[in-house]
């Protein structure tokens, strides 16, 4: 290979290399906005720290004692309704800096709106001189209203932190000591707190349906419809797009209640070999767990197959057992040849 070839092949090397870091970097700059203190490198007399508000709550403004500079800040931090479309219940659980200056003062945005970014103001001293606020309408993010805090003056020094799209402040990171010495913003995706209530809930409902469901193992589980789900999936699909549970509850009760109503066809368990029926599919072999003895063609209902159920497959939950069972219920370890299952 010639020298030029390898040179060529070197170039188009580090182009997808490039490519490839440009691709990762994206992705995790995607999942969350977290600004460095501005002005970098500016040192408060203390560590620094993150004040952040609650879940489900969002940085709504700013409680901000200044004179010549800041003195002392502490995030001001509301709780979002269910619908996410305002906030309420605003509080300030911490103040960081020293006393001077005057008297603390809010600057907050309206209940319709949450903060999207901040312009951070800093003077030769390397303390912050004021911030711009950047509050963004809920139910319409291009609208947005800038406020002064605590005024609009603009300093020589001084940095945009903006939030991702579909992104708002939730907490700041702090440089303090006697004054406040450099801010940088963390922002989160917008959940509003009844959201996370509501959908777990949610995916309780859909979860207990899907169970009952596999127990009758109803036909439209094997279908394409992707309803055979736990719970944990239902909760995020809903957390994503609440509008999900309109349409997808109601479809799955539907295609619950017409297998509920057809006639039963239950498949039949037939019994090779002796063996255990327990009360819980954990392998526990004592009194207390044993429910009785099957026998070689005995003959019982499928109620579930341990995979269906996230157990371990060899697991089979029958009902309806004949023979010196009468008619009980459990769980039989199949190991392979001592039960003969339908597909």
């Amino acid at each position: 290979m010639t020298f030029r070839r390898l040179l060529v092949r070197a170039h188009r090397l580090a182009i997808l290399a490039t490519f490839i870091f440009c691709i990762i970097a994206s992705a995790a700059q995607a999942a969350s906005t977290e600004w460095k203190p501005y002005p970098f490198g500016a040192p408060g007399d203390y560590p620094p720290v993150v004040d952040a508000c609650e879940a489900g709550s969002y940085i709504v403004g700013f409680r901000i004692r200044w004179g010549a500079w800041f003195d002392q800040i502490g995030p001001i931090c509301g709780v979002l309704n269910s619908a996410g479309t305002s906030w309420s219940n605003p509080t300030v659980s911490v103040m960081r800096g020293g006393d001077g200056g005057g008297a603390p003062k809010d600057y907050t945005c309206r209940t319709n709106e949450l903060i999207g970014s901040i312009e951070v103001a800093a003077n030769d001293e390397l303390k912050v001189y004021t911030l711009h606020v950047h509050c963004h309408d809920l139910t319409n993010p291009e609208k947005i209203r800038t406020i002064g805090a605590p005024h609009s003056s603009s300093y020589p020094h001084h940095q945009s932190q903006p939030c991702n799209p579909g992104e708002r402040a939730i907490a700041i990171n702090v440089h303090y000591g006697k004054h406040v010495n450099a801010i940088g913003l963390w922002c989160g995706p917008v959940k509003p707190a009844g959201l996370v209530v509501e959908c777990a809930a949610y995916g309780l409902r859909m979860s207990t349906m899907v169970t009952e469901a596999v127990e009758r193992t109803c036909a439209f589980l094997k279908g394409k419809g992707g309803w055979n789900n736990p719970r944990d999936y239902w909760q995020r699909q809903c957390e994503h797009d609440p509008r999900v549970v309109r349409f997808n509850e109601p479809a799955l009760k539907q295609q619950l209640d017409e297998c509920k109503a057809a006639p039963a066809t239950s498949m039949k368990v037939k019994v090779l070999a002796g063996n255990k029926v327990y009360k819980q599919p954990s392998g526990e072999d004592t009194p207390q767990n044993t429910v009785c003895e099957v026998r070689p063609d005995d003959t019982a209902d499928l109620i579930a197959k341990g995979a269906d159920r996230g157990l371990d497959p060899h697991w089979f939950n029958v009902g309806n057992i004949s023979g010196a069972c009468g008619g009980q219920a459990g769980w039989i370890w199949d190991n392979g040849g001592e039960l003969q299952v339908p597909l």
